[in-house]
């Protein structure tokens, strides 16, 4: 009910809310990655909630890190200390319905897909050219150094999809050299990159990536870490780019 009131201030986000209480800390990681959301909302009142050590989990995560943390009490002058403490971005008195609205506005991670759109009608890198061209002939750790190189000189948020090659690449690279850990990461932190672009972004099938990727961390899942070297390796498969050209 809470988040609700919050969110009919904010009704030109189109907000869709989706109201999770994990068992332990241990589960908001998986459930958030799950559920993608711009914001989360952490009622401190919730009885039995380790809302200090869940906190605490996301914010040392890679994949969730970015995600704000808008905690709301009843006592924010007993708990803004602990929770600020604990990675929480801002804490308000959950008596002031607007200000939760406020700093949803304020701290949510929202897409522009009028600007990534704009960014993806652009042309690749001649960095990225030549990262894609090491990616697809399986040499991923010099894939990743030159998409590297394109996700640090791009200041606009076409660097999102290089970010996200980037990420695969790395994965890719794990794989190859029989790190398991590593791989999985990779594969939970890198769909913040690419799931907001489009089908096509720059010449590259980013549709057929994200599909390529999704089966390989799959597959990955469904091995035994120590049977790593069973890995299919044609599902490493390489990217489609088409009209692609140097700036």
């Amino acid at each position: 009910m809470l988040v609700e009131q919050a969110a009919a201030g904010l009704s030109d986000l189109r907000l869709t809310i989706v109201a999770q209480t994990p068992p332990s800390p241990g589960d908001w990681v998986s459930q958030l990655l799950a559920a993608r959301p711009i914001a989360v909302v952490l009622d401190l009142d919730t009885p039995d909630l380790q809302w200090a050590r869940g906190a605490a989990s996301l914010k040392q995560t890679a994949a969730t890190r970015r995600l704000p943390i808008l905690a709301v009490t009843a006592d924010p002058t007993r708990k803004a200390e602990a929770a600020l403490a604990a990675g929480c971005d801002a804490v308000v008195d959950r008596a002031a319905i607007p200000d939760l609205a406020a700093a949803v506005r304020r701290w949510a991670v929202r897409p522009d897909p009028g600007a990534i759109a704009v960014a993806c009608a652009e042309p690749l890198s001649a960095a990225a050219l030549e990262g894609i061209a090491h990616f697809n002939r399986g040499e991923f750790f010099e894939a990743h150094e030159y998409l590297e190189e394109a996700w640090n000189t791009d200041p606009g948020p076409g660097r999102a999809l290089y970010r996200g090659l980037l990420q695969i690449a790395v994965a890719y690279l794990h794989i190859a050299r029989a790190n398991p850990a590593g791989a999985t990461k990779l594969f939970l932190r890198m769909w913040q990159w690419l799931d907001d672009l489009p089908g096509r972004c720059r010449g590259v099938d980013v549709d057929a990536a994200r599909r390529d990727a999704r089966a390989a961390r799959d597959a990955l899942a469904g091995l035994a870490p120590e049977h790593i070297d069973q890995f299919d390796r044609t599902l490493l498969k390489p990217w489609s780019v088409t009209h692609a050209r140097a700036d």
